[in-house]
């Protein structure tokens, strides 16, 4: 209706066509400038970079505590560790990106805004995956484990039943030459 009564046409793309104020002409085409460009994109990756550091040293220090069966602070809280992690690196990117948009010397709105767009989404949507493409590819090798050797995983499940002490050193020990003579054998039985 505005378009009708003021002959408004367009106005949104000629609001976002104008210059920005903080937009320096003499910068423009200088390799100084195109070296500032260049960093504020290297910057969204080294921030990534720099997450999954983050993150690789919190697992790891989990996973050292959970091999070592000790009750330290990453095995208790080491998972609310990486969800808060996601959290305050998510925001904390919020903040750093519209400095690296300002610090590219877009001319217009629009570009400014394309420009912040893709770096917040390219971080954000990475830091907030980056759970989900470490459980489906890194975690097998990452992940702890019950014991070096099939020895010590069947000495850890046999001595952790506590009720049958005289019985688990027995089975264990059975367990263990079964281990030793690897001689496996299956039946199946059909019932009908």
């Amino acid at each position: 209706r505005a378009r009708q009564d003021w002959g408004m046409q367009d106005f949104e793309s000629a609001y976002l066509s104008i210059d920005r104020a903080d937009y320096n002409f003499e910068l423009e085409g200088r390799a100084m400038q195109t070296v500032k460009r260049f960093l504020s994109y290297v910057m969204c990756f080294l921030f990534c970079l720099a997450f999954i550091g983050v993150i690789s040293v919190c697992e790891a220090k989990k996973k050292e505590e959970i091999e070592t069966e000790t009750d330290g602070y990453f095995r208790r809280y080491g998972s609310f560790v990486v969800v808060m992690m996601i959290k305050v690196w998510s925001i904390g990117w919020g903040y750093i990106a519209p400095l690296l948009a300002d610090m590219q010397n877009h001319r217009t709105q629009e570009r400014y805004n394309d420009s912040l767009t893709f770096m917040l989404a390219f971080v954000k949507v990475f830091v907030t995956l980056w759970n989900f493409v470490y459980v489906a590819f890194i975690k097998n090798w990452t992940s702890p484990t019950c014991g070096a050797t099939m020895e010590k995983v069947t000495q850890r499940i046999w001595n952790n039943f506590s009720g049958y002490a005289a019985a688990n050193r027995t089975l264990a020990d059975l367990a263990m030459a079964a281990l030793k003579e690897q001689k496996y054998t299956y039946e199946y039985v059909y019932e009908s």
